[in-house]
């Protein structure tokens, strides 16, 4: 099991991409710490969270996509990055 992270709420979430569908974009929202997270396909559009404070989209070039997720995190998580390679 991993740690928890966003204090002491809050559900886990799992997705099964299809064989055919890939993670196209990220986009991440955030105050002092990331407070939601969208996950768009090649298919759908996926979120977590609320929408509050300021929004960062990672858009991939065409070709790309998402391999991995990485971040930081204290009591809450603060930094979210992607790890892209071609598809």
């Amino acid at each position: 099991m991993h740690p928890r992270h966003g204090g002491g709420g809050g559900t886990m979430h799992t997705y099964a991409l299809d064989v055919d569908e890939f993670i196209d974009e990220i986009v991440i929202g955030y105050d002092s710490y990331v407070n939601m997270l969208q996950v768009n396909t090649n298919k759908k559009s996926l979120w977590y969270g609320t929408w509050s404070g300021r929004i960062c989209h990672f858009s991939l070039p065409a070709g790309f996509a998402v391999a991995g997720l990485f971040g930081s995190s204290g009591t809450y998580l603060d930094a979210l990055g992607i790890a892209a390679l071609p598809h």
